[in-house]
């Protein structure tokens, strides 16, 4: 038999079922045969794989159990310095070189925490307040650098690198001056410079003849 003879004999083999031909044998044979279809298993969908984090039981049992939870922002080294303002806020320096603002509550509520700086590498040498409370600035004999924050706005706004190692730092401006002038003292001289706390670190004034020897205390009345 040929290929055109079993093509014909496939094609009168299947059931013609033309509009006004097809009896109700063949259309339950169609039915069934969709049905069957129908009835067949969808395929099986790809698992998950469930990731899971070794040592997961030991990080669980580390949990704390408390219904709240308090943390610490006290210093973590023995504290060399504290300074209050006029504006209520509270300024403590430890001797790791760690700055942190704190903020006095109204009635008598105590003081709550504001904002830490890593301020020095090194022990402070002196830290000091101007007269109204809005700036801080701290001193480090040991990295040579001055640091002025803003109190108000919990930020540093200038940092002064010096040849020498500055020692005492003291805010020498009132509040009609333009100029918010620092005086500056050597470590291993008796000299005193006078900077702009918003500029850079050139002296404004050189006072290289007041003492003979290193200046340990600058205050302003």
């Amino acid at each position: 038999m040929s290929a055109v003879d079993n093509k014909n004999s496939e094609e009168i083999a299947k059931p013609q079922c033309s509009s006004g031909n097809c009896d109700g044998a063949d259309l339950l044979s169609l039915q069934e045969r969709s049905n069957k279809d129908d009835s067949l298993p969808p395929e099986p969908k790809k698992l998950k794989r469930n990731l899971t984090l070794k040592y997961e039981q030991v990080y669980l049992r580390a949990i704390p159990k408390a219904s709240q939870y308090e943390k610490s922002f006290m210093h973590r080294d023995i504290i060399t310095h504290v300074l209050a303002t006029e504006k209520d806020f509270i300024i403590t320096a430890s001797q790791d070189g760690h700055l942190k603002f704190w903020k006095k509550k109204k009635h008598n509520e105590g003081i709550e925490f504001v904002k830490h700086f890593r301020c020095h590498l090194k022990e402070f040498s002196d830290i000091t307040v101007n007269h109204n409370g809005s700036l801080i600035a701290t001193c480090c004999t040991q990295d040579r650098s001055v640091k002025v924050f803003d109190v108000v706005n919990f930020d540093m706004i200038n940092m002064f690198k010096f040849e020498f190692n500055p020692k005492i730092v003291c805010f020498v401006h009132q509040g009609s001056d333009l100029v918010n002038a620092l005086a500056v003292s050597d470590a291993n001289s008796g000299n005193i410079i006078i900077v702009d706390s918003n500029g850079n670190n050139e002296p404004i004034c050189l006072l290289d003849k007041l003492h003979q020897r290193p200046v340990i205390l600058i205050s302003v009345d």
